[in-house]
C-alpha cells in the first residue's frame, strides 16, 4: 500500500502507472442537488409535525393518565391473586374474536368489555 502522501509526489513527478491508478480511484464529494436539499427539508418538517402530534401516555390529559393508571393497577392485582377480571385488552380482544365482534379492531378495552358485558 502506498501513502497517499508518496503517491500525490509520484503522480507529480511523472510516474505513469501510479497517475493512471490515481485517476481510476479519485473519490470525488459531490454537494447535495437544490432539488435534495428542499426534499431534506421537508422530510425533517415532516419528522417534526408527527413527533409533535405523536399520541404518547406522557401527552394524555391527566384524567386520562389517571384512569389508565387504575386499569393497569387493576389488571396487576387480578394477576396477583387470579381472579378472572378484570381483562386486559389483549384478552378481551381473544374473546371478540372468538365471538366475531364486528368492528373490534377499532376497540378500546372499555368498549371492548362493554359489547362483550364483562367488567
Amino acid at each position: 500500500m502506498i501513502a497517499l502522501g508518496a503517491l500525490a509526489d509520484d503522480v507529480r513527478g511523472g510516474n505513469a502507472e501510479l497517475a493512471a491508478y490515481a485517476a481510476r480511484t479519485w473519490v470525488t464529494i459531490d454537494m447535495a442537488t437544490t432539488e435534495q436539499t428542499a426534499t431534506a427539508r421537508r422530510n425533517v418538517k415532516k419528522a417534526q409535525k408527527a413527533a409533535a402530534s405523536k399520541k404518547t401516555i406522557a401527552n394524555m390529559p391527566k384524567q386520562t393518565r389517571t384512569a389508565l393508571g387504575k386499569q393497569a393497577a387493576a389488571v396487576a392485582q387480578r394477576k396477583r391473586t387470579g381472579a378472572s377480571t378484570p381483562k386486559t385488552r389483549a384478552e378481551l380482544y381473544e374473546i371478540a374474536k372468538s365471538t366475531d365482534l364486528p368492528g373490534r379492531s377499532r376497540m378500546g378495552r372499555d368498549e371492548l368489555a362493554r359489547r362483550l358485558g364483562e367488567k
